[in-house]
């Protein structure tokens, strides 16, 4: 049997590399999580196709929202739906994160102490408020 991935560890290794567009970004880094969990990458239609906020958003808008892209990469990837309200330590979700001065969409792993979610300020963890989740271990 093969070892349990540590997300905690994922998490410090995604902070390590810090926020680079189309390769550990918002919606990247729960990606890679999957990635590298479950050897499945959901966000294969879209790696290397955006490398600025710009191309981001457009990526996004053409999927129907940050919820509607990262839904499809999960069930590409054969994640299936989570309580968002008791997502398991390892899941993908999307919550309301920290952006700037406000709170935005963004994609997030879960941890034992709340959701890890990456924005230009780095890695944060808390408990921020739940949209939807999905399992991955």
């Amino acid at each position: 049997m093969a070892p349990r991935l540590d997300p905690g560890a994922f998490v410090e290794a995604a902070a390590d590399l810090g926020l680079v567009y189309g390769v550990n970004d918002c919606l990247m880094m729960p990606a890679n999580w999957i990635l590298a969990a479950r050897g499945v990458d959901p966000a294969a239609p879209w790696r290397g196709r955006y490398d600025c906020p710009a191309g981001a958003a457009r990526l996004i808008i053409e999927a129907g929202g940050q919820q509607a892209l990262m839904a499809a990469g999960c069930e590409a990837a054969g994640c299936a739906p989570a309580d968002p309200a008791a997502p398991p330590v390892g899941a993908v979700g999307m919550v309301w994160g920290p952006a700037a001065d406000t709170l935005a969409l963004m994609g997030a792993v879960r941890l034992a102490s709340g959701w890890a979610v990456l924005s230009d300020q780095g890695i944060t963890v808390a408990k921020f408020a739940t949209v939807a989740a999905w399992e991955v271990l």
